[in-house]
């Protein structure tokens, strides 16, 4: 099987969802809990939700440029997946906080921690099936 492949193809996807979850951090999510009634203090700023949303694109863009060459620019989609188990240290204790949100924190934590795993998992078979040839410690 062409693990090499596979991967690139979920680091493509991963920052895909970056992307898309940055825009609609940006220009929806502010909007979306009003219409739904969810008004907390700490939400009703949106430099918070558009700092979020252009993190994400960032965070996205250099997912998708690493996609391309993942032998060279292996160390972003190895950074995501800490960052992307980092996240839940924030999302889970949030929770409580902003119980409205609930639903959506989790999803999003779920969400992150698959692609994370997913990812993990297909470096290490890359790499025991010799299709990665990176030493971190080198």
């Amino acid at each position: 099987m062409n693990y090499l492949k596979l991967l690139r193809w979920i680091i493509l996807i991963g920052g895909t969802y970056e992307v898309i979850f940055g825009i609609l951090m940006i220009f929806f999510i502010h909007p979306l809990l009003i219409m739904l009634g969810i008004s907390n203090p700490i939400i009703n700023f949106p430099i918070f939700n558009q700092t979020s949303g252009v993190l994400a694109i960032t965070f996205g863009f250099l997912l998708i440029f690493s996609a391309f060459d993942i032998q060279r620019y292996l160390l972003i989609p190895i950074v995501s997946i800490g960052l992307r188990i980092a996240i839940q240290f924030v999302i889970f204790p949030n929770i409580p906080v902003i119980p409205e949100m609930a639903a959506g924190l989790a999803a999003f934590g779920v969400v992150d921690l698959v692609f994370g795993g997913i990812t993990l998992l297909l470096i290490i078979k890359c790499k025991t099936s010799n299709e990665l040839t990176f030493d971190l410690f080198k």
